[in-house]
């Protein structure tokens, strides 16, 4: 009778989670892969099986290879600099005994972050116009002619520049706890073995700092792979199509040209990485509670 009782509760505590995941994973992840592989004929109001033929057509629309090198490379070049620059603040702030100076450098390296997205973007977005913008004053200072940076060749390094400035901080936030953390038996060790600071660091502070490394940088690439809101809000994915990535061509496919089947597809084509990531690390760190 106990047992029966503890498997009741037990069920009972997890009926929220089930819940909460069928209604807002399972199910839209059950919609998005059904429009992907039909068709709706909105004469007759009838929804047909069509099978992969969504999947066929993004395929041989040229522009779609662009979309997925351009999310490919956004996500790739704002990952690494973000991470290098968090890390960077990490060492830093560490590095200093002062609590004072400490204090206001972590306030002055954690603000990007608490503005909201759309905030950032709107804000970078005036500091890009070209009359009023800040950026073209300086530029303009060190004789480089005003531009509209945001309708110029340059507006997805741009965006891309936003983004680092918004999210580093978040890598600092791991790597700067992480550092904290280190145990100071081992750090003393090093430092009475003739240890410099750049061969403590390379040696053996990041040795024992590598898998959270390799956390953070799961977790930015997640992050960074689905970005919309920069994007959208600066460019439009605009000029053309050239800051345009998988996530903005199904929201417009979807909201713009209401072809809400094709952008199902694009949908699960955009899915692929992430899953193939999350597994990757899933077995990483399996792999490594084993050795």
């Amino acid at each position: 009778m106990k047992q029966k009782t503890y498997y009741f509760l037990f069920f009972l505590f997890l009926l929220p989670v089930i819940l909460y995941l069928a209604i807002f994973f399972i199910y839209p992840l059950g919609l998005l892969f059904y429009y992907s592989l039909t068709e709706f004929d909105y004469k007759a109001k009838v929804r047909y099986f069509v099978g992969l033929k969504n999947f066929v057509e993004i395929f041989q629309d040229p522009e779609t290879y662009g979309y997925i090198f351009r999310t490919f490379l956004y996500t790739g070049i704002v990952v690494f600099l973000s991470f290098i620059l968090g890390l960077a603040y990490a060492i830093l702030v560490y590095s200093i005994k002062s609590k004072l100076i400490n204090t206001l450098l972590r306030i002055i390296i954690v603000t990007p972050m608490l503005i909201m997205p759309v905030a950032g973007a709107t804000i970078w977005r005036f500091l890009l116009s070209m009359h009023y913008g800040w950026i073209n004053f300086i530029l303009e200072f060190f004789g480089i002619q005003r531009e509209n940076w945001l309708l110029s060749p340059y507006a997805f390094y741009w965006v891309m520049i936003t983004d680092i400035w918004g999210w580093s901080p978040y890598i600092f936030l791991i790597m700067y706890a992480a550092l904290q953390q280190l145990p100071q038996s081992i750090l003393d060790a090093s430092e009475i073995d003739g240890a410099t600071s750049t061969k403590k660091y390379m040696y053996v502070i990041f040795p024992i700092l590598k898998p959270v490394m390799i956390i953070a940088l799961t977790l930015k690439t997640l992050d960074t792979y689905r970005a919309f809101d920069y994007i959208w809000v600066m460019t439009g994915g605009g000029p053309g199509h050239s800051s345009t990535t998988l996530n903005i061509i199904t929201y417009i496919t979807a909201m713009q040209y209401l072809n809400f089947e094709k952008s199902s597809a694009y949908g699960v084509l955009t899915m692929l990485f992430p899953l193939f990531l999350t597994l990757s690390f899933l077995v990483y760190t399996r792999v490594r509670k084993f050795e």
